[in-house]
């Protein structure tokens, strides 16, 4: 697979569920703002969206990428985890 078939790949779940608790983050004041009364509730599901956020592997805060220099930090669900492959020096490109 060519670099950019690796970057054009489906998004893989960390990032689907990062972006998720991420909107719910956005929300949250307005659901404060019409229901007050179950404020624990509200603060509950965004707190525990961004906990399964980082436990989901790889595990941390950061969003996978096949170029990351972390061997822990590549894509694994729905993409290859694999690096891209990379050109050799001594490589010469014919024409």
């Amino acid at each position: 697979d060519s670099p950019q078939q690796l970057l054009e790949g489906p998004p893989d779940l960390k990032s689907i569920l990062i972006n998720l608790s991420s909107l719910l983050l956005i929300v949250l004041p307005f659901a404060i703002y019409y229901d007050y009364e179950r404020l624990k509730f509200h603060l509950g599901i965004v707190g525990s969206s961004f906990l399964i956020a980082v436990l989901i592997p790889p595990f941390g805060w950061m969003r996978p990428h096949p170029y990351s220099d972390m061997d822990g930090n590549r894509k694994i669900f729905g993409t290859k985890h694999d690096r891209p492959p990379t050109k050799n020096k001594s490589e010469t490109v014919q024409q």
